[in-house]
């Protein structure tokens, strides 16, 4: 978990509309400490880590509160791009970023 007492910047970044098309969902941020896409949709997301999202590649995130979690263990600053699977339907994100 990051060190709450030692961050530059929070960042709540509610919501996220993500397409079918790749979405930039959290921008890239050499100071990023901690970021959590919640995928509050009722379709699924797949998730690629600074590069286009793609169906099907990358990182899957189902749909109805799952989440993905970048901390200590897995640090990412680059940029983060979902893309949704589903036409129609709720296509929501919701992104917290500590940095």
């Amino acid at each position: 978990m990051a060190n709450f007492y030692a961050l530059r910047r929070v960042s709540i970044d509610l919501p996220v509309s993500v397409g079918t098309a790749s979405t930039l969902v959290a921008a890239a941020n050499e100071h990023r400490k901690y970021l959590l896409i919640v995928n509050t949709s009722n379709q699924d997301f797949w998730i690629r880590l600074g590069t286009a999202a793609a169906v099907s590649t990358g990182l899957f995130v189902a749909r109805n509160g799952f989440a993905y979690e970048i901390d200590n263990n897995n640090l990412w600053v680059g940029d983060v791009f979902a893309v949704h699977t589903g036409v129609g339907g709720t296509r929501v994100a919701s992104v917290l970023e500590l940095s």
